[in-house]
């Protein structure tokens, strides 16, 4: 059944206290941002004063580190001021790492199993990156699949995948207010399980984030006897 809705991409001109208000009648919504270090204040990449009051609000996070910052990330690379701000429990209960395999491969599954056991983790499974995800299901590693062949550009998938056994599975691609209905239901049909699907690309207008639609979103699921925890 439908566990939770991640909104993806809110920024610089996404009004906080307008994300806190959501989150107060929609329990189940959990909102996550996309962080490189090299694009902070850009569309879609807030920066980091915009980060400290978003942290401060009693919400669900996730932080879905993208590029540089990823690979840094997996290679333990990053300062420990970095880890404090943007990769503890506290501040986000979940990390997705946005990475392809021309960069992290097989040979990283050691360093992505090592950091499962201290993070709560989101990996990306798509053909790309299957043999890796295969490798790390195989060493027993705790951590959640997020099936999005679209890799963020909002295509709607086709056919839905069945979920992994034994983890957490979310869905993207094309999700918007016109076809999430339909689309849940498909999902719903194909996973016995509790998961979570994720809009990006979908609850944005002229390239912002819009709170409009996520609301729109939760209306319609709750309506039809969605998202109602």
């Amino acid at each position: 059944m439908l566990k939770a809705v991640t909104f993806t991409g809110a920024d610089n001109n996404t009004n906080i206290d307008n994300i806190n208000n959501i989150k107060n009648t929609n329990p189940l919504v959990e909102f996550a941002v996309l962080h490189n270090i090299t694009s902070q204040g850009s569309s879609k990449f807030p920066d980091f004063w915009w980060m400290t009051q978003f942290v401060n609000i009693n919400i669900n996070r996730a932080i879905h580190l993208c590029g540089k910052t990823c690979y840094e990330f997996i290679n333990g690379n990053l300062p420990k001021n970095y880890f404090i701000a943007y990769c503890n429990r506290s501040n986000f209960s979940r990390i997705q790492l946005n990475f392809n395999n021309k960069f992290i491969d097989f040979s990283h599954r050691q360093k992505i199993y090592t950091l499962s056991q201290q993070y709560h983790l989101v990996l990306q499974y798509n053909k790309g990156n299957k043999f890796l995800c295969d490798s790390l299901i195989d060493m027993g590693a705790e951590v959640d699949f997020l099936f999005d062949s679209s890799g963020g550009r909002g295509i709607l998938n086709k056919q839905w995948p069945e979920p992994i056994k034994g983890h957490y599975c979310g869905y993207a691609g094309g999700l918007n207010p016109d076809n999430v209905l339909e689309e849940v239901k498909k999902i719903s049909e194909i996973c016995p399980y509790d998961y979570w699907i994720d809009m990006e690309s979908g609850v944005r207008t002229n390239d912002r984030f819009d709170l409009d639609k996520v609301n729109q979103i939760c209306q319609i699921l709750k309506d039809n006897g969605f998202l109602n925890g």
